[in-house]
């Protein structure tokens, strides 16, 4: 059954009230979000207002053309966004359809991408490429190396939109600073602890500029993130 548009709008506005209680429930939405960096943050909240920890969302299209799998009677597509207009698209997880097989299909779901070991030395050649004149320390762990790469995109960022961030306080860009690492090293499946983030304890005081702090978060993990999946 579909929504209104209304409806979409406090749904939105209630799950942004919920990540941003403490500094737990934000940690909670970056690690959920960050299977999601293809998505503007706006869609983002809206997914994960709907369904409890998904893998993967899609259309009722690419379900069945691409997976070969059918949505489930009476289940409901999830509520998006559309972009410059105030109409909702509909997506679906992967709880919400069944694997079709016949003569014809051979349905299969997708599994997450999870980095591994073997991976380590791909995505930092990946990084490398990515971002050629940043000097790694040479006697940098893995997981360092990765914190370093995420915060020298963070600084690009920064220093390429400067007037748009322009006002912003010393407490909100280490908020940025953080949750971007924070939601990629996350998705590489290298355990963040959301207490060695001390800037998440000002998530509540944050409400007012979580839709501008969600979408540079989502463009610069999207950036990154984008490129280690296609290894």
């Amino acid at each position: 059954m579909a929504i209104t548009y209304d409806r979409a709008i406090t749904i939105f506005n209630e799950k942004l009230q919920f990540i941003t209680e403490d500094a737990l429930a934000w940690s909670d939405f970056l690690r959920d979000s960050s299977k999601f960096s293809s998505y503007n943050f706006n869609n983002q909240v809206m997914i994960l207002a709907q369904r409890h920890k998904p893998n993967f969302v899609a259309s009722f299209e690419h379900w069945n053309n691409v997976q070969e799998c059918r949505v489930m009677k009476g289940k409901t597509g999830i509520a998006l966004f559309s972009r410059d207009t105030n109409r909702l698209t509909y997506v679906f997880a992967e709880t919400d359809v069944a694997e079709i097989h016949d003569n014809t299909k051979n349905g299969h779901k997708p599994v997450a991408w999870i980095a591994a070991d073997r991976h380590n030395a791909a995505i930092l050649s990946k990084l490398d490429f990515m971002y050629p004149d940043l000097e790694l320390p040479k006697d940098a762990d893995f997981k360092d190396k990765i914190k370093n790469y995420i915060n020298y995109a963070t600084d690009l960022y920064f220093a390429k939109n400067e007037a748009d961030i322009d006002g912003m306080s010393d407490e909100e860009h280490q908020f940025i600073y953080d949750s971007v690492e924070y939601s990629i090293i996350a998705r590489l499946g290298l355990n963040p602890s959301f207490k060695d983030y001390p800037s998440f304890n000002n998530a509540p005081s944050m409400l007012d500029v979580i839709e501008e702090v969600g979408a540079i978060n989502q463009e610069i993990s999207q950036e990154i993130l984008s490129e280690i999946g296609s290894l």
